[in-house]
């Protein structure tokens, strides 16, 4: 696999621009349609067949089957939300073709280089060093519409398990155990992460694993297995080693807003390893983000340590 992800990624130098791996181009990022500074690198839209045909390829080699699907669907989604919005700035802003991709530094099997393919509600970010992948976060999906209301797609949802297994193991909870989970009443405007190098360190609250029943730990597994299950086996693998090495007990799970569905909603796995998040606030709580930040380090440069 890795081999296969080099030549597609010198192919892309080739014909892309290419950025050193140390350029601050690698570690500013964002899932929004529009940014601060106009994203770097090559856009799909300007691309011939074959170069687009090289970015699914490599895009595909940093994801599961599951992921890979999710992402084009993501993407995919942009042209429905052009139609439904019906305006100019979504004429010039949402289009499928709107994904940038870069790569960092020079691939091989030794030495450190990375790659990233972005875009709105995507963002799938990759460093490789003598061979082996050393970071794979941040990883963020979202949804605009989480579930389309009219037209010839009315009632897809691109990430419906994402949604209803939190809301499951919410709902599951007893009063006690639900009090303990409860974050806020309300639902936040957007995820506490913030989209910069390095997440946020977000207060330990919510309900720890070690509190749950057993088809609660399931249902909190589950959840797990789908945010890392993006990746391809092997790192997903990995992520969810560094969270059991951690400690499952320590994994804690909150939600704010309430629990029934088409109502503004937010939830949070987080332990020592990591946090996710899930938002779903907007448009009528029918807009969300979804994301997965490395305590340990997003994009490979590990956090300073809590004072």
């Amino acid at each position: 696999m890795l081999r296969k992800l080099i030549v597609l990624a010198v192919f892309l130098v080739v014909a892309t621009s290419a950025f050193a791996f140390d350029d601050p181009v690698r570690v500013t990022w964002h899932y929004y349609p529009t940014t601060p500074e106009p994203r770097k690198g090559a856009v799909l839209k300007e691309m011939t067949d074959g170069q687009k045909d090289l970015v699914k390829a490599l895009l595909r080699s940093g994801t599961s089957r599951q992921g890979y699907e999710a992402a084009l669907s993501v993407m995919a989604l942009e042209a429905i939300l052009r139609d439904i919005e019906n305006s100019e700035w979504a004429r010039q802003y949402r289009d499928p073709y709107r994904y940038f991709v870069c790569v960092f530094g020079k691939p091989g099997l030794a030495g450190k280089w990375g790659w990233r393919i972005e875009g709105h509600h995507l963002s799938v970010n990759y460093v490789v060093e003598d061979g082996g992948v050393t970071a794979a976060t941040p990883l963020v999906f979202g949804a605009n519409p989480v579930e389309v209301p009219s037209g010839p797609h009315k009632g897809l949802r691109i990430l419906p398990r994402e949604e209803d297994l939190a809301r499951t193991l919410y709902t599951s909870l007893d009063r006690a155990a639900r009090r303990k989970a409860t974050l806020a009443d309300r639902a936040p405007f957007d995820v506490f992460t913030e989209v910069k190098p390095q997440p946020r360190r977000l207060p330990e609250e919510g309900l720890a694993f070690a509190g749950m029943n057993d088809r609660q730990k399931g249902l909190l597994r589950e959840i797990l297995r789908v945010y890392a299950g993006k990746h391809p086996k092997e790192v997903a693998d990995r992520l969810l080693r560094e969270i059991a090495d951690a400690g499952i007990d320590r994994v804690r799970f909150g939600w704010a807003g309430p629990a029934e569905p088409g109502e503004p909603h937010y939830y949070r796995l987080q332990g020592p390893t990591f946090v996710v998040e899930y938002c779903n606030s907007q448009n009528r709580a029918n807009h969300s983000h979804s994301l997965w930040r490395s305590y340990t380090g997003d994009f490979g440069i590990p956090m300073k340590a809590e004072p």
